[in-house]
């Protein structure tokens, strides 16, 4: 086999995988936007409307959001750059298994950080709530936390929120 007939086999398979990495991004990132009720760009606007949230609730509801937006806004920068590190480790022939023990600890004791604070955070949520409020917060938080965990769509960038 001719060396040009190598070169454009391999230039195909190339162009194949490259359109099927495109192709297989395409359907992750739409499969992902399923999670997110039609009609609603962030969680706050989805509670908002499900609960009735009068305007004085929506002030309070909002410093809520605002609060917990600022304390988790350093523990997502810190886990983004812990995972990074992680996966970067991929790119090294022989990673040392205390590292990658090290920062798996340090990001999961990140994400626990980050799940104790939601979870405060929609107990506050839930107790601006009058008692029909409350029972209708019973039965959307599992679809709310389900729009936080997916984030906002990447236009969106400032923050979850919830």
């Amino acid at each position: 086999m001719s060396t040009l007939n190598k070169t454009k086999i391999l230039t195909g398979l190339v162009v194949l995988l490259v359109l099927a990495n495109i192709t297989s991004m395409l359907f992750l990132w739409m499969g992902m936007r399923k999670n997110q009720p039609v009609g609603f760009r962030q969680p706050s606007e989805y509670i908002i409307q499900k609960l009735s949230l009068d305007e004085k609730q929506q002030k309070q509801y909002m410093a809520l959001v605002n609060d917990h937006r600022s304390q988790t806004k350093n523990l997502r920068d810190e886990l983004r750059i812990y995972k990074d590190s992680f996966f970067s480790l991929l790119s090294e022939f022989h990673a040392d298994d205390s590292i990658k023990k090290n920062t798996l600890i340090k990001i999961s004791s990140l994400n626990t950080q980050l799940d104790l604070i939601t979870f405060h955070h929609f107990k506050e949520v839930r107790t601006i709530c009058n008692p029909v409020q409350q029972e209708q917060f019973d039965k959307i938080i599992k679809e709310v936390i389900k729009m936080v965990n997916a984030g906002p769509p990447r236009e969106d960038k400032p923050g979850r929120g919830g």
